[in-house]
């Protein structure tokens, strides 16, 4: 075993003792494990049998129903979660009901959907508190800039100059890649602009990391990551005026622009330049193979939700039937949009479903907002939220290219909205506690000294 496996054994071993204590570092280990993913690392070999993100999962469920040793907070029903459960219950529907071409794709899909599911109220349930928030969102900025320094020592390969080859367990791919790049980048600049103990050398820290990130993005000559990285830094301007930060943004886009400078090459400014075009050529392994225009996949996809909307065609199945739908493709293809794709396979009402769960957590968003700009230290909720609203943003621009709800990052974004919602809300309730109890006892006061 190298000395590199045996760091990570020992680093993976502390991690598992820590969750005995708080199953809320299993979940940051669990993060860790996503972005490391050692079963892909070139020392990796002792892990390729062990399912450690599986195990991990269910030794934190465990312990979480097991371990009381805290109070836990009363939490109502959000209506993602009601969501989230509709969602499961229409995939089980079109696993049933649906077309069953490779039972193997189906399987795969409907068990990695449950799995995330799972983790989406894991994560809702065991953090409690706005500390845990941080650091999970840590634990994010961490493992993305973790895959950043291995790009830049030499992870991967590049074909037709596009970065692939490395990353987590299901995105080893250049859009992949982007899509996690595009999530963990307004987190950076949430931490960029708040307060710390040592300004200067977290602010520094974060410009680094900044760099490194944007580099990893450019490699990756990912259109749809461009276009949501415009979006988010539009966003970001009418956001930061509300916040307050305007003359700080200047900063941030001083060495965005000045990384995009030095890094990107002709190669990257003309693919970036091809996002208007007509043709989107989505090359097959043969460089003589081209796909037609990008809208008639998912017009494929489209037609297979009209043949089957109810059930869809099952989990998985859209790259199977589209092969025969789409001419001069020759080979499968991804459907490259999480609405075609969840709508060809799960049917209308999984798709009804997915508009509803992005729309209600935006609504959290919208609702810790209104509510926490109200109180005393309602600001740090306020920025928390809008910050995530432009990590949604990027991931959602990206999806929809890009079949992102494969990745889990998408129920950690859910999971962070309900968690945000719920954490604020007992912050507000706990300052109305207080504030009543503290005019009580002016009033007491008042009382006793009208009585003298």
């Amino acid at each position: 075993m190298s000395l590199s496996a045996l760091l990570f054994l020992f680093f993976f071993a502390v991690g598992v003792l820590a969750t005995f204590k708080k199953p809320f570092y299993g979940l940051l280990l669990y993060v860790m494990l996503v972005y490391i993913n050692p079963q892909s690392q070139w020392w990796g070999g002792p892990f390729q049998p062990l399912r450690l993100s599986l195990t991990l999962s269910i030794l934190i469920l465990v312990l979480h129903l097991v371990k009381r040793e805290e109070p836990s907070p009363r939490r109502g029903i959000v209506s993602t979660d009601v969501l989230m459960v509709f969602f499961l219950i229409s995939l089980l529907v079109s696993t049933a009901f649906g077309k069953v071409l490779l039972q193997k794709n189906v399987d795969n899909i409907t068990f990695r959907y449950f799995k995330y599911v799972a983790l989406y109220f894991l994560i809702t349930r065991i953090i409690k508190t706005k500390h845990e928030y941080d650091q999970f969102i840590w634990a994010n900025i961490i493992g993305c800039f973790y895959i950043a320094l291995n790009a830049y020592f030499g992870a991967g390969y590049y074909s037709k100059g596009r970065l692939e080859g490395f990353g987590g367990n299901g995105w080893q791919e250049s859009e992949g890649l982007a899509t996690y790049v595009c999530v963990a980048l307004p987190f950076l600049l949430e931490k960029y602009y708040a307060e710390s103990r040592k300004p200067f050398l977290t602010k520094f820290t974060i410009l680094i990391s900044v760099a490194f990130i944007l580099r990893l993005l450019i490699h990756t000559q990912t259109r749809a990551a461009f276009l949501a990285l415009l979006i988010m830094s539009i966003l970001l301007v009418f956001y930061s005026r509300k916040l307050g930060i305007l003359h700080k943004y200047v900063v941030i886009m001083v060495v965005g622009v000045s990384v995009f400078v030095y890094v990107a090459d002709e190669g990257f400014w003309s693919r970036m330049a091809s996002i208007g075009k007509q043709f989107d050529a989505l090359s097959s392994n043969s460089d003589e193979v081209l796909v037609e225009k990008r809208v008639d996949i998912w017009k494929a996809g489209l037609k297979m939700m009209w043949e089957n909307p109810l059930a869809g065609v099952g989990p998985g199945n859209y790259q199977v039937l589209a092969e025969e739908r789409v001419a001069n493709m020759g080979r499968q293809v991804a459907a490259h949009n999480i609405f075609v794709l969840i709508g060809s396979e799960n049917g209308v009402p999984g798709l009804l479903i997915l508009l509803g769960i992005i729309g209600s957590c935006f609504f959290l968003h919208i609702r810790v907002r209104k509510a926490m700009s109200l109180t005393l230290h309602g600001q740090n909720f306020g920025s928390s939220s809008i910050f995530l609203t432009l990590s949604f943003v990027g991931l959602l621009v990206n999806g929809f290219f890009y079949n992102a709800i494969y990745l889990e990052v998408f129920f950690w974004l859910c999971a962070l909205s309900v968690a945000l919602y719920q954490i604020s809300a007992q912050e507000r309730l706990g300052q109305m506690a207080h504030l009543t109890h503290s005019l009580d006892r002016e009033a007491i006061a008042n009382m006793e000294y009208s009585a003298s």
